[in-house]
């Protein structure tokens, strides 16, 4: 689901700034998690300690939990189920305004061309027309490609293909 986000921020972002929009998109889902869980944990510790009457049972292990007596174990179990509960029973809602919220999103059709057309002789995007990887300098049947030279930044000649 996440990686829709990612495509429909890029999407929108012009070509010059789908970093910030990528790196943006990323920063937000890390907040968005920290605080779900600091929002979620704060609810979930809150309802075992009233649960448990103040007498939550901080720091203990599975092992610790199982050596109580079955009656305390019986009550600490029913604190934890109750708790969990709580706390699905509360993102519930957020989850369903968030899904009716994407309703509201406008239908934007993906890019389906490069937004920016290769510069002519340009030695990274080979669009001089020479064979050198260019849009276009693929044979017919798509299959094979064409010889290349490996260029440099300046533009020289640094290795030939074939």
């Amino acid at each position: 689901v996440m990686q829709i986000l990612v495509l429909a921020a890029q999407n929108e972002a012009p070509v010059a700034d789908l970093g910030v929009a990528t790196s943006t998109v990323t920063f937000f889902r890390s907040v968005g998690g920290s605080v779900g869980v600091a929002l979620f944990g704060a609810v979930f510790s809150s309802r075992v300690t009233h649960l448990l009457g103040g007498a939550a049972p901080t720091g203990m292990t599975p092992e610790q939990i199982a050596g109580l007596p079955a009656a305390e174990q019986a009550q600490v179990a029913a604190a934890f189920a109750e708790a969990i509960t709580l706390v699905f029973r509360a993102a519930v809602p957020l989850l369903l305004v968030g899904f009716a919220l994407t309703w509201l999103l406008r239908d934007v059709a993906l890019r389906t061309a490069p937004a920016v057309a290769p510069a002519e002789g340009d030695p990274v995007t080979g669009a001089a027309g020479n064979g050198a990887g260019a849009v276009g300098d693929l044979p017919a049947g798509g299959r094979t490609a064409p010889s290349a030279d490996v260029v440099d930044y300046a533009g020289r000649s640094i290795a030939t293909g074939g």
